[in-house]
């Protein structure tokens, strides 16, 4: 059954059976036993053979007793100890048998790389404020823990967190609720603890404990709190010394908890190494003041991060459907726009989100989707609109000029005077309801240029080919052909040239009579169309070359005019799309070329 010295006390009334060994350390050793009367393994701590002082001895059983007062899910409870009467026994005490790994092995595994461990930071932190709370509770029960490191910090199989080795704990004069500390717990003022002397783990231990100071406050656990939350954000110990001196001179000239200046490439949040900071801080008062407190404050923070997490793994979705509407071509660019807008909407910071969303946004696809299509057609309708405006304008001035031409030259060729104005009011009728979106489409634009370019063929017999009819058709093919595709405009410079040409050669087929002749005298102009009275000829035609000489340079103004609005549009829609993405993606749409730099503005 075992070791016959173990057996002695522990087994003196053979409740309890060993099992195996669990553990050692300095005064004993940790075994499974099994006990028979409730049924069940336990872990029992036992002192060992070797001769130990009478105060090595009061020590144990008082970390016994300390144990078995703190009654808390994260401390491991005490079920049954030796009777201390007996000075001659070996002391002992039973406990709960705890499994699981310690968060040292945890953290040292994670910074080595292996992410087997299914441990996360959140995870981390969430057991971290366990631990937190169950130092928090033994402050309000009167013990200080002073050696809480990550070796001493068991994390189950199934969420469990414990806080181990109370062997150096100390009391407090008095509890939290005000009552006074068991008085059967003997004091830890022994000669271990005199003035001088440090208790607890290097590295971890606060200043006032490597001082060997007496009066250590709950603060001084804060400290080691503060240590170990340092480690479980960086997997690296806050206290660089190798060796135990070199650590306690740090410990005393005070350690720099600010993970951004240490490790500028870890993305931690400023709120968790703010609260390193506060909990390591060398001055005890200027420390966070409770376990409680640092526990109540990374839960705020948790809450957020949860939040956060949540909406990241949200907006991994978006991202992933938007690559998925990609794949699929056609209109599921729109659907992937949407998508990564609302990835954006999730998770700001997500970088490869905004950059996919800029690119969307600022190259524009091959194809129009079909939506876009039907939003382009309304934008060249609108705009076919805006030219039948001018054109109708236009047009209603030309049409002026057939009465006034008739009053004031007199008409000589009736039919063809009549052919003229019928086709000028065609015109203008055609160009009236484009305007007013009565008609609409090409062909409304091609019908009503075909009628003045018909019209200006017919005049021909008033003053010839050379003289109006070619300024007018160049301007009439002008104010339409920016408001065509490329096929109607090639059909519109068709129909210009076929009228300049029926212009030329009409006498030649006997459509009228010639109207002009050269000669080494000069060109002489024969007026068929309408009678060439000298004064009121010559102020036709002024006024006639006049408006052909200005009214395409308003024109021409116009279209330029609305050609810069339309830059500054696209460039105000651009640097608002800009300012959604990062910097290295805004850097490749700067937007510089291709802006008109004359806008007046």
């Amino acid at each position: 059954m075992g070791d016959s010295s173990f057996l002695e006390g522990l087994c003196a009334e053979g409740r309890y059976r060993r099992v195996g060994a669990l553990g050692s350390g300095a005064m004993g050793e940790v075994v499974l036993v099994h006990d028979d009367r409730i049924g069940r393994e336990v872990a029992a701590k036992v002192m060992r053979d070797t001769e130990l002082s009478e105060e090595d001895r009061g020590r144990f059983v008082r970390e016994a007793r300390i144990q078995a007062r703190l009654e808390h899910p994260s401390l491991v409870p005490v079920y049954d100890m030796s009777d201390v009467s007996q000075p001659e026994e070996r002391a002992w005490f039973t406990m709960r048998r705890v499994r699981g790994t310690t968060l040292a092995q945890i953290l040292q595994r994670l910074g080595a790389g292996d992410d087997s461990t299914r441990f996360g930071r959140t995870r981390l932190l969430a057991i971290f404020v366990q631990v937190c709370r169950a130092i928090d509770y033994a402050h309000s029960r009167g013990v200080l823990h002073r050696d809480i490191t990550p070796a001493n910090i068991m994390v189950g199989e199934f969420g469990e967190v414990y806080v181990l080795d109370w062997g150096i704990a100390k009391l407090l004069g008095a509890t939290k609720d005000g009552h006074a500390t068991a008085s059967d717990i003997p004091d830890d003022e022994l000669s271990q603890t005199t003035e001088g002397s440090a208790l607890g783990t290097p590295g971890y231990m606060a200043p006032e404990q490597a001082l060997g100071e007496l009066d250590v406050t709950p603060a001084a656990d804060v400290y080691a709190l503060g240590c170990i939350l340092f480690e479980i954000l960086t997997y690296a110990r806050i206290n660089t010394g190798d060796a135990t001196r070199e650590r306690i001179s740090q410990t005393i000239e005070g350690v720099d908890a600010r993970i951004g200046k240490r490790f500028p490439d870890r993305e931690i949040s400023p709120e968790l190494e703010a609260l390193c900071v506060a909990a390591t801080h060398y001055d005890p008062t200027k420390r966070i003041q409770s376990a409680g407190q640092l526990a109540d404050r990374l839960e705020e923070f948790l809450e957020g991060d949860r939040d956060m997490e949540r909406r990241q793994r949200l907006a991994f979705r978006h991202v992933r459907n938007a690559h998925a509407a990609l794949a699929e071509g056609g209109a599921g660019r729109s659907e992937a726009t949407r998508e990564l807008a609302r990835a954006l909407a999730l998770d700001p910071e997500n970088a490869g989100a905004a950059a996919e969303l800029a690119q969307l946004l600022l190259e524009p696809p091959e194809a129009l989707p079909p939506d876009a299509k039907i939003a382009f057609g309304r934008w060249v309708e609108q705009a076919r609109q805006s030219a039948a405006r001018a054109t109708a304008s236009r047009y209603l001035l030309w049409l002026a000029f057939v009465p006034l031409g008739a009053v004031t030259l007199g008409v000589r060729m009736p039919w063809h005077f009549t052919a003229v104005a019928i086709c000028f009011l065609v015109a203008s009728v055609c160009a009236l309801l484009q305007a007013r979106g009565v008609l609409r489409g090409v062909t409304t634009t091609v019908v009503g240029f075909s009628a003045a370019a018909l019209g200006l063929v017919f005049f021909t017999p008033a003053f010839g080919p050379l003289v109006i009819i070619p300024p007018l058709l160049a301007t009439n093919l002008m104010y339409h052909a920016a408001h065509v595709g490329r096929r109607q405009r090639v059909g519109l410079t068709l129909v210009s040239l076929g009228a300049t040409l029926i212009s030329f050669f009409g006498d030649r087929v006997g459509l009228w009579p010639s109207p002009f002749s050269v000669s080494e005298a000069g060109l002489v102009i024969h007026g068929g169309l309408v009678g060439m009275p000298p004064d009121a000829t010559w102020w036709i035609m002024l006024v006639v070359h006049v408006l052909v000489a200005t009214v395409p340079a308003l024109h021409a103004g116009g279209a330029r005019d609305a050609l810069v609005a339309a830059e500054r549009r696209l460039v105000a829609h651009a640097w608002a799309v800009e300012q959604l993405v990062p910097e290295s993606v805004r850097r490749r749409y700067d937007g510089s070329e291709g802006v008109i730099s004359d806008t007046g503005v």
